[in-house]
């Protein structure tokens, strides 16, 4: 007994002989109610009880616009930090060991984010605006 029931060994030869796998077997049994399952879904859609939800066109422009300025302001609020620690450490830590690199190097990442500012308006949101204009979309 390869299965430990005699039952089930012999199904699974016969089963193998005739060419059907378990997996065929399987589908032979759970396709009437797949089928049943999309049929009360498609019906539920024909009467209206159930409505897909679909992004439109203009949700996604909206969102990559919003990205767009979210990432904007993100870079200033970076921009504002690395300001005020070079500052701070300017001001405050000028006994401290290696606070003049320090404060380049925040200094440095003020202005490289803050640089990100305006390039992301004047540029990338933009280009984004006028992108969407040629397709009929006014920016809000």
């Amino acid at each position: 007994l390869k299965d430990g029931n005699a039952f089930q060994t012999t199904l699974t030869r016969v089963l193998k002989r005739v060419g059907w796998r378990p997996v065929d077997f399987d589908m032979a049994i759970t396709q009437p109610r797949r089928v049943a399952k999309i049929e009360s879904i498609v019906t539920r859609l024909d009467k209206g009880e159930l409505k897909p939800r679909v992004r439109a066109a203009e949700v996604e422009r909206m969102i990559e616009r919003n990205k767009l300025v979210q990432s904007n302001i993100f870079s200033a609020v970076l921009s504002c930090l690395f300001l005020n620690s070079a500052v701070t450490i300017t001001t405050l830590g000028t006994n401290m060991v290696g606070a003049k690199p320090l404060t380049k190097s925040f200094f440095a990442a003020a202005v490289m984010f803050g640089l990100r500012v305006p390039y992301g308006f004047f540029v990338k949101l933009r280009k984004l605006d006028e992108y969407n204009e040629r397709f009929g979309v006014a920016a809000k």
